[in-house]
């Protein structure tokens, strides 16, 4: 039974790294909570001259060092061994691939598939050619999905995929819960309620999050 578990801000403190770097390199302190927008442009005050570069240098010198969510690893661990499929599934670029795949390995996640789904359509190129379409996250029998990004779970609600849970974070405050969609605080709260959620789905039974 397939989990589609996204990569930032769900398994790895992106946003941690992110508000350091920002911080190092423009003097601009942000909290936590500052970040009421999904949009880097608006939630980290870039400019569209700073942005590119800002990410650029992001992905080339900084994945490698973002800190894990406290229990992400170890959760995802378990339902590996316990024989669920897990797999990561993020909007990154395939560029980023082997610096995302090290972390993983770092992290005890070696053996966890990883799909670069173009979420935002932003794929081009060799890029576009190593990513996954809507389609074929179709085919993967996804049973749950675990994300935080508001694009995500919009296209995640329009392919009426699966049920999501989503990691609470300041900038999908405004996403409603729903019956097919649960917030969670904590990785913790989350592997508490998921096994009885897989089961109840693998047994055909009504369930929700």
């Amino acid at each position: 039974m397939a989990i589609y578990i996204d990569f930032d801000d769900v398994i790895c403190q992106t946003n941690v790294t992110l508000r350091k770097i920002v911080r190092e390199r423009y003097g601009r302190h942000y909290e936590f909570e500052d970040m009421t927008q999904f949009d880097l442009h608006v939630s980290l005050g870039l400019d569209n001259v700073e942005y590119p570069k800002f990410m650029r240098l992001f992905h080339e010198r900084h994945l490698e060092e973002i800190p894990e969510i406290p229990d992400a690893c170890q959760t995802i661990l378990t339902w590996h061994k316990a024989g669920l499929s897990p797999l990561v599934v993020t909007g990154r670029s395939p560029s980023c691939r082997e610096a995302s795949l090290r972390w993983l390995q770092s992290h005890g996640l070696g053996k966890i598939p990883l799909f670069h789904l173009d979420k935002y359509q932003r794929f081009q190129g060799t890029d576009s050619d190593r990513s996954i379409k809507p389609d074929d996250l179709r085919n993967m029998k996804i049973a749950l999905a675990i994300e935080d990004a508001p694009p995500s779970v919009s296209l995640l609600q329009k392919w009426n995929l699966c049920p999501i849970a989503l990691f609470d974070r300041p900038w999908n405050r405004s996403i409603p819960s729903s019956t097919s969609l649960r917030r969670f605080r904590n990785w913790r709260e989350l592997a508490e309620t998921v096994p009885g959620f897989l089961a109840a789905s693998a047994a055909d039974a009504p369930s929700t999050l």
